[in-house]
Parts: C-alpha cells; structure tokens; sequence
C-alpha cells in the first residue's frame, strides 16, 4: 500500500512567511516553534512581507533552529496526527515501511537549504534543542531589545505554544527509532546540509552569554 492522499497544513507553492519591525525580519521556519512566534509577532503588528522584499544588507534576519533529525520526525508525525492516520502507522507494515524512511513529507519538512537558500548562512539562528521554553523566549527577547529595540514584555502568544500528546510524542519516539535503522545514503543527503549547519550553529551559539553580540552564532 502506498502513501494515502493526506489533507495539506498550507499550500506547497505558499511563500515563506516573514514578518518585519523595524530592522528585524522574522522567518516562520515550520516545525521550530513558528506557530507560538509567528502569532506573537503579528499579534504585536509585524508587517507581513514577502520572502524576496528581505532587504538581507540592511535588515537583520532572525529564526529559531531545531536538530534537522528531530524536526523530520516532528513534521513526519504531524502529517500522521493531523489525517488521523495512528492506525495506519501502526497496523500497515507496508505503509509504515513507506514512511520511515522518509526525509520529506510535505512543507514541514522542507530541509532549511530547499526554503532559504545560501541564505541560511546570514540568519541569525536561535537554537531550541535542549532548552525550556522559557530560555528560548529569554533569549529571543534580549535579542529583540537589543538588535531592534522592541519590548514584547509578557504579551508572547503562550496560548499558541503547542504541546504535544502523549500519542504525538510517542509517534515521534517510534519514528525516530525507525529512522535509525538501515536508514538510506539518500535520506542522509537530503539533510547533511542542514545537519552541517545546525552543527556549526550550536557549536558557535552561546546560551549563556550577557549580550547578544556574544550569544549570536555570527558573531
């Protein structure tokens, strides 16, 4: 049996959504806590643009990065959780072999490189991976204050931060460990680049620093 016709999350030919204060460029990278700051954001009216208006000499471009492995596998079950298809997953061997494998399912599993471009190396990348949420919203507000001077205080959208079931979290765990196991030269090649550059952005990042300008992978 092959894939089932699953209901799309947004339009495949659907722009990038960026939003846009001041000097600051926010990109709704999918599947790295976009819902919960992209809501903040235009909640706080952001200037929605267009990805190709980024003026990427003048303005400063900022996302949140998760480890590409485990982002495909929070995407891959999104896809299963979303079409209801726990069943399927479970009780088809032939569709569960169809889909372990999987590097890229839909949109939200598009690898950084296939969305931005060359471009992933001028974002100035906050990592996620291993922090709570209230040290990622920490760090992005010392970022906001100041790299643009803007105060979100206590107005982020913890009513859009999505937590993830039981039965999510546990689709996530058994997708992880079918992953790993006789897994493809082509689902690696699909993700090596983002693997190299998440590397080099955690390795570079520093959580712990007072500034931005000392936090920031870039600097």
């Amino acid at each position: 049996m092959g894939l089932p016709t699953f209901r799309k999350f947004v339009r495949l030919d659907s722009p990038t959504q960026v939003a846009t204060c001041g000097p600051l460029v926010y990109l709704r990278t999918l599947k790295c806590a976009s819902s919960f700051f992209w809501t903040s954001f235009t909640r706080l009216k952001w200037s929605v643009i267009e990805f190709h208006q980024i003026d990427w000499k003048n303005q400063h471009v900022f996302s949140h990065i998760l480890d590409p492995d485990t982002r495909r596998h929070k995407a891959i079950a999104q896809v299963i959780h979303v079409n209801n298809a726990y069943d399927l997953f479970y009780n088809d061997q032939s569709f569960r072999r169809s889909i372990e494998h999987l590097a890229l399912l839909d949109r939200h599993s598009l690898s950084f490189f296939d969305l931005y471009g060359d471009h992933c190396e001028e974002i100035d990348w906050i990592p996620l991976t291993g922090r709570g949420r209230q040290q990622v919203t920490d760090k992005t507000n010392e970022f906001l204050v100041e790299i643009g001077n803007i105060k979100v205080f206590n107005r982020w959208a913890w009513d859009h931060e999505h937590v993830g079931t039981p039965e999510k979290k546990k689709l996530e765990q058994d997708l992880a460990e079918l992953w790993a196991v006789d897994r493809p030269e082509s689902a690696d090649w699909y993700l090596q680049r983002d693997r190299e550059l998440y590397r080099r952005v955690i390795s570079k990042f520093n959580y712990d620093a007072a500034t931005w300008p000392e936090s920031s992978w870039l600097r």
